[in-house]
């Protein structure tokens, strides 16, 4: 996953993750939603916002007309 994100830094990479889509690090906190933390990275904790399959289309949109480029991921 890091390395996907520092081959495309500009863009917000969404990876679906069983029923839910969810972005890590900086680009949680696009989401304005709360953070949970994901797994361990050079023994820091990454922070990550999730949001379900049914909500996602909205949080989509909404990015996209702020002017954010995105990617899903599978």
């Amino acid at each position: 996953m890091l390395a996907s994100k520092t081959r495309h830094p500009k863009i917000l990479l969404f990876y679906q993750m069983g029923n839910f889509f969810e972005l890590f690090q900086e680009n949680a906190r696009l989401l304005v939603i709360t953070l949970t933390q994901h797994c361990v990275s050079h023994g820091e904790q990454i922070p990550l916002a999730g949001v379900s399959h049914q909500a996602v289309k909205n949080y989509l949109a909404t990015l996209v007309k702020h002017g954010e480029s995105l990617v899903i991921c599978k």
